[in-house]
C-alpha cells in the first residue's frame, strides 16, 4: 500500500516497506565448556561472568547475565556443578550456555611421623611402630601405608617409608623413618664365689673367675687383673671386665681377698712332767722345755707369759701342780699351754741315833789302847 508521505504533492508517490523482524539470537563468547576451579581458593561466579562476552547482529555487544547456578554455595565441595549464563537481545531473542564448573582439589596429604625420624632399637628387644598421621586440605581420616620391616635379630638400620593418598589421587610426599637395631648394652658380669675372701697367710689363693653374659655377644669368661701374694698380709683387689664385640664395656666386677693371720700359734713340749723332788726344779727349768712357734711371726718362745703358776710355791712339797702358760702373736692370734707337774719322793729315809757312832775309816784304825781308852779304861 502506498502512502504519501506529509508534505509531499499529491502527484508524487514513495512506496514504503516495514523492516523485517528481528530474529537472530546474540552469540555467547567463552562460556562453553568445564571450569576448573580449586577447593582451597575456588573461584566465583561473577569471575566466571567476567570473562564471558556476547554480540547480537543488531544490538551489538551485549550483556550476559546468571540464568541459574547450582555452583554458588558449593565452592567447598568437589564435584561437577551446572551454571547457566544467558544473553538477550533488545528483540526479545537469547541465546543460552551451561558451564560445569567442576571443583577439583589439587594439594597432596601430609605425612607426619608420630615420635622421631630415627629410632634406636636394642638388639633382640621388641619395635613398637609409633606410627604416623596424615593431614589433608580436604579429606578426614586418611592414615599412612607403612612399608618396610625392621629384624630385631640382625643389627643394621632399617628404613620404614610412610605413604597417603587422598580421595582425588593426589600423593603424599614419601615420609621415611630410621630404624637402627644396636647393641648399646654392655655385658654383666656375675662373680663365681663370694665378693670377699679370706685367704690364710702361706696359703694358696685359688681363683674363682667369674662369668658374663651379654645380649648379642652370649656368655663367657670374664678377664681377670691383679694379684694376691699369700706371703704378705694386706688386703687385694681382683678385677673381672670384658668388653663385648661391639665395644660396650662392662661395669668392671671386683672381689676383696683378705691375706690374714687368723691361725693360734703352736706349743711344743710335754704337757706332764714327773719330777723327782731331789731335783729342786724350778719354773725356769720348766720353761726351758718348753717351745711357741706360729706360722706368721715365727719363733715367739721369747713372748710365752706364766697365766697361772701353783708349782713355784710348792716346788719342795711333794704333790700335783698346774702351770698354765700362754703365748700371742702380732695378730692377736693366742694359745694356751696347760702342764702339769708331780712332784715325786726320790729321797730315801735317814737314819739317826742318839749314839756316838763313829765313822768306818776311824774305828779300822783304832789301836786296842784307843779301844780300851773309848770306854774308859
Amino acid at each position: 500500500e502506498s502512502q504519501l508521505e506529509e508534505g509531499s504533492s499529491p502527484t508524487a508517490r514513495v512506496a514504503y516497506v516495514a523492516p523485517a523482524p528481528d530474529i537472530v539470537a546474540p552469540i555467547i563468547n567463552g562460556g562453553t565448556g568445564v571450569w576448573l576451579t580449586n577447593v582451597d581458593s575456588p573461584d566465583t561466579v561473577a569471575t566466571m561472568l567476567a570473562s564471558m562476552s556476547a554480540t547480537d547482529d543488531n544490538d551489538g555487544s551485549i550483556s550476559v547475565t546468571v540464568h541459574s547456578d547450582l555452583y554458588t554455595g558449593n565452592e567447598g565441595t568437589l564435584g561437577d556443578y551446572n551454571v547457566v549464563f544467558r544473553a538477550t537481545d533488545s528483540s526479545g531473542n537469547y541465546t543460552e550456555v551451561i558451564t560445569i564448573v567442576r571443583v577439583v582439589d589439587i594439594v597432596a596429604p601430609i605425612v607426619n611421623l608420630t615420635g622421631p625420624s630415627s629410632i634406636d632399637v636394642e638388639f633382640g628387644t621388641t619395635y613398637s611402630e609409633p606410627g604416623a598421621t596424615v593431614s589433608d586440605n580436604y579429606d578426614t581420616g586418611l592414615s599412612a601405608a607403612i612399608t618396610g620391616s625392621v629384624n630385631n635379630g640382625s643389627l643394621g638400620t632399617y628404613n620404614l617409608n610412610y605413604d597417603s593418598i587422598d580421595s582425588s589421587g593426589n600423593i603424599a610426599t614419601t615420609v621415611t623413618r630410621s630404624v637402627n637395631v644396636v647393641d648399646t648394652l654392655a655385658p654383666a658380669i656375675n662373680l663365681t664365689g663370694p665378693s670377699s675372701i679370706d685367704v690364710e697367710f702361706g696359703d694358696n689363693y685359688t681363683e674363682q673367675g667369674a662369668t658374663w653374659t651379654d645380649a648379642f655377644d652370649g656368655s663367657g669368661a670374664a678377664v681377670v687383673s691383679g694379684s694376691v701374694n699369700v706371703g704378705l698380709l694386706g688386703t687385694y683387689t681382683v678385677s673381672y671386665n670384658i668388653t663385648d664385640s661391639n665395644g660396650n664395656i662392662a661395669i668392671t666386677v671386683t672381689r676383696t681377698v683378705n691375706v690374714i693371720d687368723s691361725t693360734n700359734p703352736a706349743f711344743s713340749g710335754l704337757t706332764t712332767y714327773n719330777w723327782n723332788i731331789s731335783l729342786y726344779n724350778d719354773l725356769n727349768d720348766l720353761l726351758a722345755l718348753i717351745t711357741a712357734n706360729d706360722l706368721f711371726d715365727g719363733d715367739l718362745t721369747g713372748s710365752i707369759t706364766v697365766i697361772t703358776d701353783t708349782f713355784s710355791p710348792n716346788r719342795t712339797v711333794l704333790g700335783t701342780y698346774n702351770v698354765l702358760l700362754r703365748v700371742t702373736d702380732s695378730s692377736g692370734n693366742s694359745s694356751d699351754y696347760s702342764i702339769t707337774i708331780n712332784l715325786i719322793d726320790d729321797i730315801a729315809p735317814t737314819f739317826t741315833t742318839t749314839a756316838t757312832l763313829l765313822t768306818l775309816e776311824y774305828a779300822n784304825s783304832m789301836s786296842q789302847q784307843d779301844i780300851v781308852d773309848y770306854f774308859g779304861g
